[in-house]
C-alpha cells in the first residue's frame, strides 16, 4: 500500500508541533495577571501558599521554580511554565498517536496536534498561570505508561505508572476519575494480569506514595501568615478538607447560565465555542475507526479515558460557558485531536483500493480537513487567548486602591476581586495595609484565623455566623463614622441575604467599583448630584479596558447588574435603570436583564 510521501521520524513529528506551539504561546503569553483563578495561582506559587482545594501542591512547587526565572514579570514567568507544559503535551500526544495508529500516522499526528494547540482550551491554558496544562501532560504520560505496561508488563513500568499517577494526584485529584478506568483496563489486558499486578503491587503503591509527596507542602506551609491559604492542613481534619474540599466558587459568567439548558445543547454550545463542531465530529469518527480498524483494546482504553473525562464532569457540574470546564476536558480534546490524525490517515490511505480517483479524492479530503480545521480556529483563538497586551486586571486593581485609604476596610464577596488583590499584595507587595475581607471565604476553615493574625483590630467584624458568610453589620455601620468601609456587592442569594445584610444594603452608596458604608440609611433624594460622577467613572474605566475580553465583560456585567439591584432596593429607580441599560448593552438577549429592565420600566 502506498505510503505518504512525507516521512518523519517520531522525534521530528513530535518536535515540530511542540516547537511551533511553544513559539505561539511565548508570543501570546500574558504579562499580567488574568481573571479567573490565574492571580490566585500566581500568588500561591510566589509565596508557596495553599490555593483552593485540593491545594495543587505540585503546581505550586513548579510554579515557584518558574518565578525564579529572571525574565519578565512573575505572571509572564508562570505563563511560560504553562506554555512549556502545553507544548510538551502537544509533543507527547504525537507519541501517543503513533502508539495507537502506527508509524504512518506521524505527519498526520503532527498536523493534528498543531490544530489542537490552536484550540481555545489549549491556547488559553498555555498563556497564563493555571494547573490544567500540567494536568494534561501527566494524563498523557499515564496513558503512555499504561500502554507500555500492556505491551511489556514489568514491575518497573507499573512502579513508574504509580509514581506519575501520584504526581497527577498532587496536582489535581480529579485526574484519577477519568484516567483510572482506562489504566485498569489496559493493565488487566495483559497475560496473567492478576498475578503480575499482585507481585508488582508494593512497588506501584510505593511509587504512588512518592508521587504524592508534594502534599507534604500543605502541612509544612500551613500558617496564618500566608495570604493564599485555603483551609488549615496542619491538622488531619484540615488536611482532609483541603484535599477533598468542594469549596470552589462560581465564576461570574453571563447571566444566561442560570437558565436550564438541555444536556445535548450544552455539549453543542461547549464544542462550538471551544473547538468547533467539525473538530469534535471528525475526532469522534477517528476514535471509532481506532476501535474498529486498529488494536481494539487500545481503542477501548482511549475511548474510556475520553468518555470518563467527559461524563464525570458533565454529570457533576456542567456549565458549558465556564472556562474551567475546558481545562477539565483538555484530555478529551487532545484525544479527539489524535482521532483527527487517525481519520486523516485513513482518508489518505484507506481509499487507495478503490481506484486512482478515490485515492486522489481521499488525499484531498485529508489535507482539506486538516487545513479547514486549523484555519478556522485561528481567529477565535487569537482573539480570546492572546494575552500579550492584557492589563485589565491592573486597571481594576488601580481603581479599587484609589478609593481605599490607608485606614480603610474592604469587604469583598467576589472571588476574582479577592484573587486580583491577593496577587497585588503577594507579588507586587502593594498596599499590605489594606484589610481585604472576603465574606464568602470565611465559610472555609482557617480564613478568619489568617485575617485576624494580620489585622487583630478587626475581630469585632467577625462576630456573626460564618455559615451564612455573615459579618457584624452593626459594628460596620458604627465604624463607618470613624473609618472608610467599602463593600463589594453580591447578587441577592437567599441563602446569604440575611436580615442584617439587607439592613447593610440600605447604607451603601456608590464608590467607584464598590460601595461605601454610610452611618445612616440612604436618602433616595440625596445623591442626584453624584450621577454625573458615577457615569464619568464607568465611561473612563471602560475606555481603559477591553470589554470584548469575555472575562472583563463578565466583570462589568457583574458590577452593573448588582448595582442596579441595589439601587432598585433603595428606591433610586432612575439610577437603577441607567445601570440596567449598561448591562443590556453588554448582553442584550439576557433574560434576567430583560426581566430587570421591564421591572424598572425600561425598554430592553
Amino acid at each position: 500500500m502506498t505510503q505518504p510521501r512525507l516521512q518523519l521520524s517520531l522525534r521530528q513529528a513530535a518536535l515540530i508541533p511542540a516547537l511551533l506551539s511553544a513559539i505561539l504561546y511565548i508570543i501570546t503569553a500574558g504579562g499580567s495577571a488574568f481573571w479567573l483563578d490565574t492571580p490566585e495561582f500566581a500568588a500561591g506559587a510566589f509565596e508557596l501558599g495553599i490555593p483552593h482545594p485540593p491545594g495543587h501542591p505540585l503546581y505550586v512547587l513548579l510554579g515557584k521554580l518558574a518565578t525564579l526565572i529572571p525574565v519578565g514579570s512573575v505572571a509572564f514567568r508562570l505563563a511560560l511554565l504553562g506554555g512549556l507544559l502545553m507544548s510538551a503535551s502537544v509533543g507527547l500526544s504525537v507519541v501517543l498517536a503513533e502508539r495507537l495508529w502506527g508509524t504512518l500516522v506521524r505527519p498526520f499526528a503532527a498536523a493534528a496536534m498543531c490544530i489542537f494547540a490552536l484550540t481555545l482550551p489549549a491556547w488559553l491554558n498555555a498563556v497564563r498561570a493555571e494547573v490544567y496544562a500540567l494536568n494534561l501532560f501527566l494524563s498523557l504520560l499515564i496513558l503512555l505508561l499504561a500502554l507500555s505496561y500492556r505491551e511489556r508488563p514489568s514491575a518497573a513500568t507499573l512502579a513508574g505508572l504509580g509514581f506519575v499517577t501520584g504526581l497527577g494526584l498532587s496536582n489535581h485529584h480529579y485526574l484519577i476519575v477519568f484516567v483510572a478506568p482506562a489504566v485498569l483496563f489496559l493493565c488487566f489486558c495483559t497475560k496473567d494480569a492478576a498475578r503480575r499486578m499482585l507481585l508488582a503491587g508494593p512497588a506501584s503503591v510505593l511509587g504512588l506514595l512518592l508521587g504524592m509527596a508534594p502534599y507534604a507542602l500543605l502541612v509544612i506551609r500551613s500558617s496564618p501568615r500566608l495570604i493564599v491559604r485555603w483551609g488549615d492542613p496542619s491538622t488531619l481534619e484540615g488536611f482532609i478538607w483541603v484535599i477533598t474540599g468542594k469549596a470552589f466558587q462560581k465564576t461570574s459568567q453571563t447571566l444566561e447560565n442560570a437558565v436550564p439548558i438541555p444536556m445535548a445543547t450544552k455539549f453543542q454550545i461547549f464544542f462550538d465555542q471551544q473547538t468547533g463542531l467539525a473538530f469534535a465530529a471528525v475526532g469522534l469518527v477517528g476514535l471509532i475507526l481506532l476501535v474498529v480498524t486498529r488494536d481494539w483494546r487500545a481503542g477501548v482504553a482511549v475511548t474510556l479515558a475520553f468518555a470518563f473525562n467527559i461524563v464525570a464532569k458533565a454529570v457533576w457540574d456542567f456549565d458549558p460557558t465556564n472556562p474551567d470546564l475546558a481545562g477539565y476536558w483538555l484530555l478529551s480534546i487532545a484525544l479527539l485531536a489524535i482521532g483527527i490524525a487517525g481519520a486523516s490517515m485513513w482518508l489518505w490511505r484507506g481509499l487507495v483500493r478503490w481506484g486512482r480517483a478515490a485515492k486522489v479524492a481521499g488525499r484531498i479530503a485529508a489535507v482539506g480537513t486538516l487545513l479547514v480545521l486549523g484555519v478556522s480556529l485561528i481567529p477565535g483563538g487569537y482573539a480570546r487567548a492572546n494575552l500579550s497586551d492584557f492589563s485589565d486586571t491592573d486597571e481594576f486593581a488601580d481603581r479599587l486602591y484609589q478609593v481605599i485609604p490607608t485606614d480603610g476596610l474592604l469587604v469583598t464577596g467576589h472571588f476574582e476581586t479577592t484573587f486580583n488583590l491577593w496577587y497585588r499584595e503577594v507579588v507586587e507587595a502593594r498596599r499590605p495595609d489594606v484589610p481585604v475581607y472576603d465574606r464568602l471565604l470565611r465559610t472555609h476553615p482557617g480564613f478568619d484565623e489568617g485575617f485576624l493574625f494580620r489585622f487583630p483590630d478587626f475581630e469585632p467584624l467577625l462576630e456573626a455566623d460564618p455559615r451564612t458568610a455573615g459579618v457584624n453589620v452593626p459594628w460596620i455601620i458604627e465604624q463607618s463614622r470613624l473609618r472608610p468601609i467599602l463593600v463589594e456587592l453580591l447578587p441577592p442569594d437567599p441563602s446569604l441575604f440575611t436580615p442584617p445584610i439587607r439592613r447593610l444594603r440600605r447604607h451603601l452608596a456608590p464608590a467607584g467599583l464598590v460601595t461605601r458604608v454610610l452611618p445612616v440609611p440612604i436618602d433616595p433624594r440625596g445623591f442626584r448630584g453624584e450621577a454625573v460622577a458615577e457615569e464619568m467613572f464607568w465611561d473612563d474605566l471602560v475606555s481603559h479596558v477591553d470589554p470584548e475580553t469575555r472575562e472583563t465583560r463578565n466583570t462589568l456585567l457583574w458590577n452593573y447588574y448588582n448595582r442596579a439591584l441595589l439601587l432598585e432596593e433603595q428606591g433610586r429607580l432612575e439610577r437603577a435603570r441607567w445601570y440596567a441599560n449598561r448591562a443590556l448593552e453588554l448582553t442584550p438577549s439576557d433574560p434576567w436583564l430583560q426581566e430587570l429592565a421591564a421591572r424598572l420600566g425600561n425598554s430592553p
